[in-house]
């Protein structure tokens, strides 16, 4: 393998060049400021198929079966501005999804949004993207007040969906 071979591969996709985005948030609130108060990291969820075993002669042969067994679930931490605007925003979602006070829910179709994960090349040119369809939160979580930090308050937020699927740009 020569020095030419490697430099020919192209280049890298680089981590931190990415960005996310809710198509719109239920019940209100600026998907944008939402996607920029995302600061941190995206976990995407492994694509997993179900499989089953077959035993013969004392050997266990395992094959994939034709079932899903993606965990559907990604969680996103996202900065709480001094309004706790993106906060209320998620919990109104939140809210929509299981009302606690009365124990009840609106509409699945209603509380549903998709969101996107594009990956950017050089100057900021989209090359990928990760589309989860059917998206719903399913928790939230205000993150530890300290005393001794100077650094933003965060939330936690955990979300389901229905399926999932990647487009080359």
């Amino acid at each position: 393998m020569s020095l030419d071979q490697i430099l020919n591969l192209g280049d890298d996709q680089i981590q931190s060049q990415f960005s996310v985005e809710f198509s719109s948030i239920p019940g209100g609130g600026d998907p944008v400021t939402i996607s920029l108060r995302m600061d941190q990291e995206f976990d995407p969820p492994a694509r997993e198929t179900g499989t089953y075993e077959i035993w013969y002669q004392g050997q266990k042969i395992v094959k994939t079966s034709v079932v899903d067994a993606t965990e559907k679930m990604f969680t996103l931490n996202f900065r709480i501005d001094q309004e706790w605007k993106t906060y209320s925003a998620l919990s109104k979602w939140y809210s929509m999804v299981y009302d606690e006070e009365e124990g009840t829910a609106q509409e699945d179709a209603v509380t549903r949004t998709s969101f996107i994960c594009t990956a950017y090349g050089p100057n900021k040119t989209p090359k990928f993207r990760m589309k989860y369809k059917k998206v719903k939160i399913k928790k939230l979580k205000v993150g530890t007040f300290n005393n001794q930090e100077g650094e933003p308050l965060r939330a936690e937020a955990e979300f389901i969906y229905l399926n999932y699927e990647e487009e080359k740009v």
